[in-house]
């Protein structure tokens, strides 16, 4: 387990989190959002192993994908940020 990843599993304990919880993540596409699916996404299934995985998706982990409307191609930026988590298993 990586530095970061041990502070991000104390930082979710501190909050009460446990890895078999569900948790719908709010991602915008951004470094911050996508960061936090990365790294829940890895404590989940690194802490409940095959369990965490079914099919192809992470079982309790769920990425709403928010568009802010902020710039003409943020509809376009949102599909692209549906594709990213999805592979991730995140949907």
């Amino acid at each position: 387990m990586s530095v970061h990843s041990e502070a991000f599993a104390k930082r979710m304990a501190m909050v009460g989190l446990k890895p078999h919880h569900r948790i719908v993540l709010g991602v915008s596409g951004g470094p911050d959002s996508m960061a936090l699916c990365v790294l829940t996404a890895a404590w989940k299934t690194n802490n409940l192993g095959n369990a965490a995985q079914k099919n192809e998706f992470v079982d309790g982990l769920l990425a709403v994908v928010v568009d802010h409307g902020l710039r003409a191609e943020s509809k376009d930026e949102a599909h692209l940020v549906h594709r990213r988590v999805t592979s991730m298993g995140l949907v």
